[in-house]
């Protein structure tokens, strides 16, 4: 049991409001899903990039920067999270951190998506992927 279940079941009184509207989005997503997780572009990200891990260390090292995504495709991301509801930002602002903080790319002071966009953005106009 993660820990935001263990104190929602038997804490419910500790959690934010925030927190309160993401398990109840969680448990609504179960039976109708959001359009915008179906875009092709999410899958394509899982896919692009290499884990920093020993098998593939070569790979990860040759990776492309922004998670491999264009310019183009961080104008949808940036154009989406502004379309839509707030706990759906909090989701897509939480995926796309794991997904660069996967790829070891700094996420540090970045609160909204905008933030995480404008990291991978530098990364696309520099051309390559942040150091390791």
């Amino acid at each position: 049991m993660s820990q935001l279940n263990y104190y929602y079941h038997f804490f419910p009184e500790l959690l934010t409001p925030e927190e309160h509207e993401d398990i109840e989005y969680a448990q609504r997503c179960v039976f109708q899903p959001d359009p915008w997780r179906h875009l092709a572009i999410w899958s394509q990200i899982a896919r692009r990039v290499c884990q920093p891990v020993i098998e593939t260390r070569l790979a990860f090292e040759k990776r492309p920067p922004a998670l491999g995504l264009t310019c183009k495709e961080l104008d949808l991301i940036e154009g989406v999270a502004g379309q839509i509801a707030q706990v759906q930002q909090r989701v897509l602002f939480d995926w796309l951190r794991a997904m660069m903080l996967r790829r070891l790319i700094p996420c540090s002071g970045c609160g909204v998506v905008a933030d995480l966009v404008a990291v991978l953005r530098k990364e696309c106009e520099l051309g390559k992927p942040s150091p390791v």
